[in-house]
């Protein structure tokens, strides 16, 4: 069953896969963080899942919680580390490396995944449920860093190093 599964897996959610899995490895090292790129990924999240929440509006309770619990997760996840950029004398902020980026990005990709199989193998309403769920929790989440990294840039911002 489980090849069958790979097999009838689409050719996008394995270049999806492996987007996400770079994007987390990248995470790994210091790196340099600009405004515009900061907020690519968490808006292509909110918007795929406002998306889910206009299609199944019935469940909105649970999209509502997921999100409120994503914030909650996206603060406790990535508040420390965020703390920690600074600034360069370049006047480049830096975002040191950590693994966070990359298991929330795994965990969720692999919640999406076994969930669109739930779904296809078996219908039920609580798939439907645990999916809008998660996808609130995602939007929130990636959200919460992607606000926090830009409110802390225009911190460090207001204090730029004299060269």
């Amino acid at each position: 069953m489980l090849i069958t599964i790979i097999n009838h897996t689409p050719i996008w959610v394995w270049l999806l896969f492996l987007y996400l899995l770079r994007k987390g490895c990248n995470s790994l090292k210091p790196q340099i963080v600009l405004p515009q790129k900061t907020i690519i990924l968490p808006a292509i999240f909110i918007i795929l899942s406002l998306h889910q929440l206009l299609e199944q509006f019935k469940f909105a309770e649970f999209w509502l919680l997921g999100i409120t619990v994503g914030i909650v997760s996206g603060y406790m996840i990535f508040n420390a580390q965020i703390k920690q950029m600074y600034l360069t004398a370049e006047q480049q902020t830096i975002l040191p490396g950590s693994y966070n980026l990359l298991i929330l990005l795994m965990t969720v990709f692999i919640s999406h995944y076994l969930l669109a199989v739930l779904v296809a193998v078996n219908p039920a309403a609580i798939w439907s449920i645990l999916n809008i769920a998660i996808s609130g929790f995602t939007a929130g989440a990636f959200g919460f860093r992607a606000a926090s990294l830009i409110v802390q840039q225009s911190r460090l911002a207001q204090y730029p190093l004299k060269n």
